[in-house]
């Protein structure tokens, strides 16, 4: 256990970067506040992006519902991926693994 939580450590003093995680933090309110927060004032109480979504392209016989969910939660999870390529760049994203394999 101690050597789990030893890289741990060596991974947070390696990786973190505060501008990155302000980043990530302001794109995820910004994403939460338009699904809970601008939606629900526009089309109604209850409604979100995904609620909004399923009733815009669900209908039988309809190819275009799963594309559309796909892109939906694929878009913030690739967002976010490319704001850590933005940040972290080539010189410190494999010097923890390449540490804890030479710690073997």
């Amino acid at each position: 256990m101690k050597t789990i939580y030893g890289y741990l450590l060596q991974h947070w003093s390696l990786d973190f970067r505060a501008t990155y995680y302000v980043s990530v933090l302001f794109f995820w309110v910004a994403v939460l506040l338009i699904n809970y927060g601008l939606f629900p004032h526009v089309f109604g109480v209850g409604v979100t992006v995904e609620r909004y979504l399923t009733q815009a392209f669900f209908f039988p016989a309809s190819y275009w519902c799963a594309p559309v969910f796909i892109l939906f939660y694929a878009f913030p999870y690739f967002f976010t991926l490319f704001l850590g390529r933005i940040f972290h760049k080539s010189e410190s994203e494999s010097q923890f693994f390449k540490n804890a394999l030479r710690d073997k």
